[in-house]
Protein backbone atom coordinates (compact mmCIF):
# COMPACT_ATOMS: atom_id res chain seq x y z
CA UNK A 1 0.00 0.00 0.00
CA UNK A 2 0.96 3.13 -0.66
CA UNK A 3 0.88 6.42 1.50
CA UNK A 4 1.92 9.71 1.65
CA UNK A 5 3.65 10.34 5.14
CA UNK A 6 5.45 13.12 6.60
CA UNK A 7 9.40 12.99 7.71
CA UNK A 8 11.10 14.78 10.23
CA UNK A 9 13.33 16.76 7.94
CA UNK A 10 13.48 18.65 4.67
CA UNK A 11 15.40 17.18 1.52
CA UNK A 12 16.25 20.37 -0.05
CA UNK A 13 16.02 23.50 0.77
CA UNK A 14 16.30 24.46 -2.97
CA UNK A 15 13.50 24.83 -5.34
CA UNK A 16 12.61 21.84 -7.50
CA UNK A 17 12.82 23.28 -11.40
CA UNK A 18 9.87 21.15 -12.45
CA UNK A 19 7.55 22.08 -9.11
CA UNK A 20 5.61 24.89 -8.11
CA UNK A 21 7.98 27.90 -8.16
CA UNK A 22 10.89 28.49 -10.16
CA UNK A 23 13.99 30.79 -9.06
CA UNK A 24 15.94 30.81 -12.42
CA UNK A 25 16.82 34.34 -14.03
CA UNK A 26 14.64 34.68 -17.04
CA UNK A 27 14.81 37.22 -20.16
CA UNK A 28 12.83 39.25 -18.51
CA UNK A 29 13.56 43.01 -19.42
CA UNK A 30 12.29 43.80 -15.65
CA UNK A 31 13.93 40.85 -13.69
CA UNK A 32 14.94 41.82 -10.67
CA UNK A 33 14.52 39.99 -7.15
CA UNK A 34 11.59 40.94 -5.14
CA UNK A 35 13.52 40.58 -2.22
CA UNK A 36 12.25 39.41 1.89
CA UNK A 37 9.04 40.33 1.68
CA UNK A 38 8.56 40.40 5.62
CA UNK A 39 12.06 42.06 5.90
CA UNK A 40 10.93 44.98 3.77
CA UNK A 41 7.19 45.27 4.11
CA UNK A 42 5.84 46.02 7.60
CA UNK A 43 2.27 47.39 6.18
CA UNK A 44 -0.82 45.19 5.07
CA UNK A 45 -1.18 46.20 1.68
CA UNK A 46 2.71 46.49 0.95
CA UNK A 47 3.43 42.96 2.44
CA UNK A 48 0.19 41.46 0.42
CA UNK A 49 1.62 43.01 -3.05
CA UNK A 50 4.96 42.11 -2.46
CA UNK A 51 4.25 38.09 -2.03
CA UNK A 52 1.51 38.59 -4.92
CA UNK A 53 4.62 39.97 -6.96
CA UNK A 54 7.08 36.76 -5.63
CA UNK A 55 3.97 34.27 -6.56
CA UNK A 56 3.36 35.52 -10.07
CA UNK A 57 7.12 35.93 -10.86
CA UNK A 58 8.19 32.59 -10.10
CA UNK A 59 5.01 30.35 -11.03
CA UNK A 60 5.89 27.86 -13.86
CA UNK A 61 6.15 28.79 -17.60
CA UNK A 62 2.31 27.16 -17.94
CA UNK A 63 0.68 29.20 -15.78
CA UNK A 64 1.55 32.51 -16.75
CA UNK A 65 -0.47 32.15 -19.89
CA UNK A 66 -3.47 31.36 -17.57
CA UNK A 67 -2.43 34.40 -14.93
CA UNK A 68 -5.72 36.42 -15.10
CA UNK A 69 -7.92 33.30 -14.43
CA UNK A 70 -5.34 32.84 -11.07
CA UNK A 71 -5.32 36.58 -10.13
CA UNK A 72 -9.24 36.08 -9.83
CA UNK A 73 -9.76 33.05 -8.12
CA UNK A 74 -6.64 31.81 -6.61
CA UNK A 75 -3.83 34.04 -6.17
CA UNK A 76 -5.69 36.49 -3.44
CA UNK A 77 -6.68 33.99 -1.07
CA UNK A 78 -3.20 32.11 -1.69
CA UNK A 79 -1.55 35.12 0.05
CA UNK A 80 -4.27 36.00 2.09
CA UNK A 81 -4.62 32.27 4.49
CA UNK A 82 -1.16 31.79 4.28
CA UNK A 83 -0.11 35.08 6.43
CA UNK A 84 -3.47 34.27 7.92
CA UNK A 85 -1.65 30.89 9.09
CA UNK A 86 1.46 32.77 9.96
CA UNK A 87 -0.16 35.06 12.44
CA UNK A 88 -2.24 32.14 13.99
CA UNK A 89 0.03 29.16 15.19
CA UNK A 90 2.79 29.26 17.48
CA UNK A 91 5.49 27.80 14.85
CA UNK A 92 5.00 29.74 12.02
CA UNK A 93 6.87 32.75 12.20
CA UNK A 94 10.04 31.23 13.17
CA UNK A 95 9.75 29.80 9.37
CA UNK A 96 12.96 31.44 7.73
CA UNK A 97 11.80 33.94 4.10
CA UNK A 98 13.93 31.50 1.98
CA UNK A 99 11.94 28.64 3.30
CA UNK A 100 8.16 30.16 3.53
CA UNK A 101 8.49 31.69 0.18
CA UNK A 102 8.87 28.36 -1.53
CA UNK A 103 7.45 25.93 0.95
CA UNK A 104 4.35 27.86 2.64
CA UNK A 105 3.51 29.91 -0.11
CA UNK A 106 2.91 28.48 -3.37
CA UNK A 107 -0.77 27.69 -4.61
CA UNK A 108 0.59 24.19 -6.23
CA UNK A 109 2.76 21.26 -5.66
CA UNK A 110 3.78 20.22 -9.27
CA UNK A 111 1.65 20.57 -12.28
CA UNK A 112 -1.41 19.47 -11.05
CA UNK A 113 -5.09 20.79 -11.45
CA UNK A 114 -5.01 24.13 -10.29
CA UNK A 115 -7.65 25.11 -7.55
CA UNK A 116 -8.36 26.85 -3.88
CA UNK A 117 -7.55 24.36 -1.86
CA UNK A 118 -6.18 26.95 1.05
CA UNK A 119 -10.31 27.53 1.40
CA UNK A 120 -11.34 24.10 1.22
CA UNK A 121 -9.28 22.73 3.89
CA UNK A 122 -9.70 25.57 5.99
CA UNK A 123 -13.37 25.14 6.52
CA UNK A 124 -13.02 20.93 6.33
CA UNK A 125 -10.65 21.14 9.01
CA UNK A 126 -11.65 23.62 11.33
CA UNK A 127 -12.48 21.31 14.08
CA UNK A 128 -8.96 20.51 14.68
CA UNK A 129 -6.86 23.39 13.41
CA UNK A 130 -9.33 26.08 15.38
CA UNK A 131 -9.21 23.63 18.33
CA UNK A 132 -7.07 25.46 21.54
CA UNK A 133 -5.26 22.05 21.64
CA UNK A 134 -3.78 22.65 18.37
CA UNK A 135 -2.99 25.85 18.57
CA UNK A 136 -1.02 25.88 21.90
CA UNK A 137 1.23 23.74 19.82
CA UNK A 138 4.90 24.89 19.06
CA UNK A 139 6.51 22.53 17.13
CA UNK A 140 5.95 21.59 13.23
CA UNK A 141 5.98 17.74 13.96
CA UNK A 142 3.41 17.67 16.51
CA UNK A 143 0.71 19.45 14.11
CA UNK A 144 1.60 17.68 11.48
CA UNK A 145 1.48 14.64 13.42
CA UNK A 146 -1.96 16.04 14.56
CA UNK A 147 -3.28 16.81 10.73
CA UNK A 148 -2.25 13.19 9.83
CA UNK A 149 -3.96 11.24 12.03
CA UNK A 150 -7.42 12.98 10.97
CA UNK A 151 -6.26 14.27 7.37
CA UNK A 152 -7.76 11.28 5.08
CA UNK A 153 -10.94 11.02 7.06
CA UNK A 154 -11.95 14.61 7.25
CA UNK A 155 -11.81 16.17 3.98
CA UNK A 156 -13.87 13.92 2.43
CA UNK A 157 -17.27 13.87 3.89
CA UNK A 158 -19.00 11.04 4.77
CA UNK A 159 -16.21 8.85 3.59
CA UNK A 160 -12.21 8.20 4.40
CA UNK A 161 -10.03 8.83 0.97
CA UNK A 162 -8.19 4.98 0.11
CA UNK A 163 -4.95 4.02 -2.22
CA UNK A 164 -5.83 2.88 -5.47
CA UNK A 165 -3.63 2.37 -8.03
CA UNK A 166 -2.66 3.57 -11.11
CA UNK A 167 -5.30 6.57 -11.13
CA UNK A 168 -2.39 9.40 -11.96
CA UNK A 169 -3.18 11.72 -14.05
CA UNK A 170 -6.32 11.11 -14.15
CA UNK A 171 -6.96 11.72 -9.61
CA UNK A 172 -3.88 13.04 -8.43
CA UNK A 173 -4.55 17.22 -7.54
CA UNK A 174 -6.57 17.55 -4.47
CA UNK A 175 -9.99 18.69 -5.25
CA UNK A 176 -10.15 15.44 -7.67
CA UNK A 177 -9.21 12.86 -4.50
CA UNK A 178 -11.07 14.59 -2.20
CA UNK A 179 -14.37 14.22 -5.02
CA UNK A 180 -13.58 10.92 -5.64
CA UNK A 181 -12.31 9.56 -2.00
CA UNK A 182 -9.25 7.44 -3.53
CA UNK A 183 -5.95 7.96 -5.49
CA UNK A 184 -2.75 6.83 -5.81
CA UNK A 185 0.89 7.00 -4.67
CA UNK A 186 1.10 10.62 -6.34
CA UNK A 187 -2.17 11.75 -5.33
CA UNK A 188 -1.41 10.83 -1.53
CA UNK A 189 1.30 13.19 -1.80
CA UNK A 190 -0.21 15.92 -3.78
CA UNK A 191 -2.97 15.79 -1.22
CA UNK A 192 -0.81 15.71 2.09
CA UNK A 193 1.65 18.55 0.50
CA UNK A 194 -1.08 21.57 0.41
CA UNK A 195 -2.38 20.67 3.65
CA UNK A 196 0.47 21.56 5.01
CA UNK A 197 1.38 24.28 3.88
CA UNK A 198 -2.34 25.44 4.45
CA UNK A 199 -1.81 25.47 8.30
CA UNK A 200 1.90 27.01 8.05
CA UNK A 201 3.85 23.77 7.74
CA UNK A 202 7.08 24.46 4.94
CA UNK A 203 6.33 20.91 3.10
CA UNK A 204 7.69 19.59 -0.03
CA UNK A 205 6.30 16.44 -2.34
CA UNK A 206 9.31 14.45 -3.21
CA UNK A 207 7.69 11.34 -5.54
CA UNK A 208 4.91 9.60 -2.93
CA UNK A 209 6.15 11.20 0.21
CA UNK A 210 5.88 15.39 1.72
CA UNK A 211 8.85 15.87 3.92
CA UNK A 212 8.57 19.03 6.69
CA UNK A 213 10.97 20.92 8.32
CA UNK A 214 11.71 21.29 12.05
CA UNK A 215 13.99 24.10 13.16
CA UNK A 216 14.25 23.02 16.94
Amino acid sequence: MCVARFAGTLLSLGVVASGHLRTSRTSDPVDQDVGDCFALHHDEDSLEGCLLAYLQKYMPSWDTTNLGTLQLAILNDTVDLSLEARQSYGWAADIPWPIWRNWVLPFASVNEARNSWRSLFKERLANLTASPEFRQLHRIADATGKLNSVLWTTVSPGSTIVFKSEQTPKIYDPMSTIAFGYTSCTGSGSLADPCTKWFCSAAKMDGTEVFTEQWD
